[in-house]
């Protein structure tokens, strides 16, 4: 897989995360409940990009479906260990070959299926996708799904 440009460019939104941190399957993950009424058997799995779940803008997207209806769970399929979100801001020299080593579908795909089985088992019938790069090279076919694939091709 390969980083395209765009993929460490961008700026840090600003605002106040409404979800939670909770543990799913001992997966670390930012949760975003709709206010009102919504369909129960139904999750978005977010799964962000290289800069995970830490970066503001990862919760505040998440924040942002479940305000649309849909109670949004995004894990941390980085293990905590997210590109530095410095990379937003400046030219910095950064190892990517050696960062994205240690970030491959071997790493990633576990975390992936706990937080899938999880919601399944708690009756959870239809679960969506909204992926970036990483986890769409990992996920291969999907049934649904929504993402910024940058320069990955399916394998």
């Amino acid at each position: 897989m390969s980083l395209c440009e765009d993929c460490v460019k961008g700026v840090r939104d600003e605002g106040n995360a409404e979800g939670k941190i909770e543990s799913i399957g001992e997966i670390e993950c930012h949760i975003a409940t709709p206010t009102g009424d919504f369909p129960k058997h139904k999750v978005l799995l977010f799964l962000a990009d290289g800069f995970g779940i830490s970066l503001i803008n990862s919760k505040l997207l998440v924040d942002d479906f479940a305000r649309n209806g849909f109670r949004t769970v995004a894990p941390d399929i980085l293990n905590g260990d997210p590109l530095p979100e410095n990379l937003l801001e400046s030219k910095c020299q950064f190892p990517f070959p050696d960062w994205l080593k240690l970030h491959g579908a071997e790493e990633i795909r576990p975390a992936i299926d706990k937080v899938i089985t999880a919601p399944k088992e708690q009756g959870v019938t239809h679960i969506g996708r909204y992926c970036f790069d990483l986890a769409f090279r990992v996920l291969g076919r999907l049934h649904a799904w929504i993402g910024h694939k940058g320069r990955s091709q399916r394998s």
